[in-house]
């Protein structure tokens, strides 16, 4: 056992460090809760289910189509991504590399049934949706979760994310903790409406009934698949219908 306490001249830390091959022999670094932790890394669980799978060779697709670019419009997406800034989890700001920005419009375009694009659009993100108004099970294998989108332009698209059930009120959700929960990927994509959106997911077993909390996490996209911030609230109750 160690106890490692660093202070200034350190500010925040995030990674692994290890001098051994064994992997519970690495040291795990991140910050979390205004507070900086170093603990023991664990094999994170690989059930490689249809959804990893899926993923997987939409990453695959994505990699291949970008190979395949002009010159064109490969140097089109590092353009737009240098416009891009955005925040790590130490909150430091960086840009997006093209490939990184063509894989990402293109997985979600994948996600929704959408063929890969070669070009890139114009990238607007869609606002922070404001709330998830209500989760209800509607059957033992059927989940409806409406979330407040009033202020985000209607035929625009959100993804929604859940967690298994919390063990409690004081266990909050993370974006980690959220899985795509509808075998059927598309449908865990959806087209917003004038104020709300509405998702009806369909569990491939009965394991989130009324009365479970759980987290939930809404991520708005554009009308060409760019995303924009996503909405994650920690712990809401599962409602009956």
């Amino acid at each position: 056992m160690a106890i490692i306490r660093l202070t200034q001249p350190f500010d925040a830390y995030h990674g692994t460090v290890s001098g051994q091959t064994a992997n519970n022999k690495m040291v795990l670094f991140s910050s979390r809760r205004a507070a900086n932790v170093a603990r023991s890394w664990v094999l994170p669980d690989n059930p490689n289910s249809t959804l990893q799978a899926a993923i997987r060779s939409y990453l695959s697709l994505g990699a291949t189509a970008y190979k395949a670019l002009t010159q064109v419009n490969a140097d089109a997406w590092t353009a737009a991504a240098n416009l891009l800034s955005r925040e790590n989890i130490l909150g430091l700001q960086y840009y997006h590399t093209g490939i990184g920005l063509f894989q990402m419009v293109n997985m979600y375009r994948q996600m929704g049934a959408e063929a890969i694009v070669e070009a890139v659009a114009d990238i607007v993100p869609p606002p922070l949706p404001l709330a998830v108004d209500s989760i209800v099970a509607t059957s033992t294998t059927a989940l409806d979760i409406v979330a407040d989108v009033t202020g985000i332009e209607a035929g625009g698209m959100a993804l929604c994310r859940v967690t298994s059930p919390l063990p409690g009120a004081a266990r909050r959700a993370r974006s980690n903790d959220c899985r795509m929960l509808d075998a059927t990927i598309a449908d865990n994509i959806v087209v917003m409406g004038t104020d709300t959106c509405d998702f009806t997911l369909t569990m491939p077993t009965s394991h989130i009934v009324a009365d479970d909390l759980i987290g939930v996490e809404i991520t708005p996209l554009s009308a060409e698949y760019f995303p924009g911030p996503r909405l994650l609230v920690a712990n809401q109750v599962v409602t009956a219908p």
